[in-house]
């Protein structure tokens, strides 16, 4: 695994490599000895495959932001919404035992959570057998608390 030198920010770092390669150039040009392990061109390589990736990032980072931004907007309404809908099947199912709300309530989505030591309510499971089949009793608790 490579280890990566940074000098405090990324730019800090891209710019440092940009001048480390162009002054290798630049001592060539002199007649000084290259830098040879590695070479600038690896070096080179090296910072813009590197380069490329940070610039990916900074865009995909700052689509994200927007994304985020506009949705922090609906975020309202549709916590609005929710809270509505809950409400009515709250008002709904008023007159219904404990279990049985909570029951109903599961298959809209809701979830409970029981404190430390509180054993779970038990849910009735409906009885077998009856003229209407199986589920008949959940029906007909729904009906009249009319959901």
């Amino acid at each position: 695994m490579e280890k990566i030198l940074l000098f405090g920010s990324p730019s800090e770092t891209f710019e440092f490599v940009k001048q480390f390669v162009a002054g290798d150039e630049e001592s060539g040009k002199l007649g000084n000895p290259r830098i040879a392990c590695p070479t600038a061109q690896e070096i080179k390589d090296k910072y813009d495959i590197a380069k490329k990736e940070n610039d990916d990032v900074v865009a995909a980072d700052r689509a994200y932001g927007q994304v985020q931004t506009e949705l922090s907007s609906l975020r309202v309404a549709a916590d609005d919404l929710i809270n509505d809908i809950m409400a009515d099947l709250r008002h709904s199912l008023r007159k219904l035992d404990g279990p049985s709300q909570h029951r109903i309530m599961m298959t809209y989505g809701a979830r409970y959570k029981f404190l430390p030591g509180e054993p779970p309510e038990d849910v009735p499971v409906a009885p077998q057998g009856g003229s209407g089949g199986a589920g008949s009793d959940e029906k007909k608790e729904m009906e009249a608390a009319g959901v």
